[in-house]
């Protein structure tokens, strides 16, 4: 996870010399993707068969955050729903909580290769 931000600083003796830069987290963001994945994680637990499976991580990029979602292989059809149905709404009810602060959200679900 990485996440980049730049603040100025100056060196207090040489004033002619350009600002060096330091990356540092920005306040609040994290904040703001971990009440999402919080929020995401209870949508799904209350939606699937086997809720104690259901876990939900994220990985950071500059302005983009995907939620990735890991559940057993039982609770994916209903985790999709009737033609993509529920995960396309969570995907827009996420989406647009995410861009409330000015972050794409991309919602990642497991691929279970079908059984022979």
């Amino acid at each position: 996870m990485e996440v980049k931000v730049i603040k100025m600083v100056r060196k207090s003796n040489l004033a002619s010399e350009p600002a060096q830069t330091e990356e540092l987290p920005p306040e609040g963001e994290l904040d703001h993707r971990e009440e999402t994945r919080e929020l995401l994680e209870s949508i799904i637990k209350s939606i699937v068969d086997v809720p104690s499976s259901v876990r939900v991580t994220y990985d950071v990029g500059a302005r983009t955050t995907v939620f990735k979602v890991d559940c057993c292989r039982e609770s994916i059809g209903r985790l999709i729903g009737t033609k993509g149905r529920c995960i396309n709404a969570l995907r827009v009810v996420i989406s647009s909580i995410m861009a409330m602060h000015g972050m794409r959200a991309i919602i990642e679900i497991p691929y279970y290769a079908p059984r022979d």
